[in-house]
């Protein structure tokens, strides 16, 4: 069954009822309504399909999916089961949309992109070309993401954040609002981008944070300018002052103490060494 502007169509052939001279395949079923359907498009179970909708040839689009009105669907495109793809989203050719997940309003899903299981991509977002957005990653309203880009699973990109062409931003990142990071730069995982940040072309983030395991808690490195231990994360320079206070109240004997202490002065000469000390605001290009 599919469901086109509220009314049940148990046949697909009854939505080819109306030719135009040129051959492409109408039907109005209301007054406002139009749907556009290419050649060998597959439907699944449940599927909902607003106003004004094209959807190409040999095209996909899975069980109980929901397609806004003014939606287009490109050739050889994948929607997958549960997805939500909002008012006027322009799906490229080839493009695959994973399952559940959520398109906002107005996005570009480019040519040959890919956005993983339970994604969800904000208003007015554009993919680029080829680029991959992991499984349970947020892309916030207004990102621009640039052509075969990849976004790791579990990432968070914050509102009108740019990132380059090429560039990799790695599992469970956080990427902050207005933040711009530049062509084939590479932020690895874990890390954290603060709002506004700009990083520029080819940069390039440690990706092997680096831990050592205690007989209380781990304790590491978090991202860039940032320790954790247990459920407490905070800045290099806020361990170096606290540790033996923050020990101390979590009963830790001397030897114990001492032991950590002696960690984040290692994690202090590690992230010095590699430039994480703390998160650049500006990395100049080139």
């Amino acid at each position: 069954m599919i469901i086109i502007n509220g009314i049940q169509i148990e046949n697909i052939e009854v939505v080819y009822k109306i030719w135009t001279e040129d051959g492409n395949k109408y039907t109005s079923l209301n007054k406002t309504a139009e749907i556009w359907l290419g050649d060998d498009v597959v439907f699944g179970n449940d599927v909902i399909v607003g106003n004004r909708v094209r959807i190409d040839n040999r095209a996909r689009v899975g069980n109980r999916a929901r397609v806004g009105d003014g939606v287009t669907i490109g050739d050889m495109a994948r929607v997958g089961g549960g997805a939500r793809i909002g008012k006027e989203v322009n799906i490229g050719d080839g493009a695959a949309v994973g399952y559940m997940v959520t398109i906002g309003d107005r996005a570009i899903i480019d040519n040959r992109a890919r956005i993983g299981t339970l994604a969800r991509v904000g208003d007015g977002a554009v993919i680029g070309n080829r680029s991959t957005v992991g499984n349970g990653a947020r892309i916030g309203n207004g990102v621009t993401i640039g052509d075969r880009a990849r976004v790791g699973n579990r990432a968070r990109v914050g509102n009108r954040a740019r990132i380059g062409n090429g560039a990799a931003v790695g599992y469970m990142v956080t990427i902050g609002d207005r933040v711009i990071i530049g062509n084939w730069a590479r932020i690895g995982t874990w890390a954290r981008v603060g709002d506004g940040a700009v990083i520029g072309d080819d940069y390039n983030l440690p990706v092997q944070p680096l831990w050592f395991c205690g007989p209380k808690y781990s304790i590491g490195y978090h991202s860039p300018g940032m320790i954790a231990s247990g459920c407490i994360c905070k800045p290099l320079d806020w361990w170096l002052e606290n540790i033996e206070r923050c020990a101390e109240e979590f009963a830790y004997t001397s030897d114990e103490i001492k032991e950590y202490t002696i960690r984040v002065k290692m994690l202090e000469l590690w992230m010095t060494d590699w430039g994480v000390r703390q998160w650049p605001r500006e990395v100049a290009c080139g």
